[in-house]
């Protein structure tokens, strides 16, 4: 084996050793994430009844264009929980493979950093669930039920719940971007500052351009979420900084 000059206590593994270690914790990944989306299959129905019950007006019909969109929509259903259920072991997995080339100093980091990261993800998506998404699909909802029936395809609905919990989750990780940037010496609190106003238009531009919701609720929303984490995580840590 060739001469190694690493992260101290790192023992030198030749390439195909890295591959194998790899395609190991992948496979144990996908194992448990394919178990996990067989068993959250059959329940995906009532996970479909939950959201209309609590995102939907009551009279609000929700369809499905053909056979096949049902099956695909409980299919993505059952591997979002299972990549929610799984996302813990897949962090650890990827710590596992990384920590031997890591350096202490980057090992703390990623213990402190990625969990935090995760929490942040799970709270905002949480906020979305409880307190955005329902209001949100409603008031889109009820500016057109006085001239037409309310008929929802079933894809498209899930496809604006899934987007509106990915989109907060992100947004809730404005915080943790911050002080990172601010603690690493990155850019200086007046840069951000100085900048904010670029920062919110580029952040509109891509909310809108992502979007699935043709109206500008949605990119308002989140937006205005966004700046009001970015004001207020400014605010902290910039004041730990001085």
């Amino acid at each position: 084996m060739a001469e190694y000059d690493g992260v101290p206590g790192d023992r030198g593994m030749e390439l195909e050793e890295h591959l194998v270690e790899l395609g190991r914790r992948f496979l144990w990944v996908f194992a448990i994430v394919a178990v996990v989306t067989l068993a959250a299959y059959p329940i995906s129905d009532n996970v479909i009844t939950r959201m209309k019950a609590d995102f939907l007006p009551a009279d609000t019909k929700v369809i499905a264009l053909n056979p096949v969109e049902i099956v695909f929509t409980q299919i993505k259903i059952a591997i979002t929980l299972a990549l929610v259920v799984g996302a813990p072991l897949i962090v650890y997995e990827t710590f596992a493979f990384m920590r031997p080339g890591l350096y202490p100093s980057e090992r703390r980091f990623y213990v402190g950093v990625v969990p935090a990261s995760l929490v942040l993800f799970m709270l905002g998506g949480a906020i979305s669930y409880r307190f955005l998404i329902g209001p949100l699909s409603k008031a889109l909802i009820g500016t057109s039920s006085q001239t037409t029936t309310p008929l929802l395809v079933l894809s498209r609905f899930v496809d604006f719940v899934s987007f509106l919990l990915v989109a907060v989750g992100t947004v809730f990780q404005v915080p943790l971007i911050i002080k990172l940037l601010i603690k690493m010496e990155l850019v200086e609190p007046t840069f951000l500052r100085e900048k904010r106003r670029i920062i919110y238009v580029v952040m509109f531009g891509i909310v809108t351009i992502i979007n699935p919701d043709p109206t500008m609720a949605t990119p308002l929303v989140i937006t205005a979420g966004f700046i009001l984490l970015y004001e207020v995580s400014l605010w902290l840590f910039a004041r730990e900084k001085k």
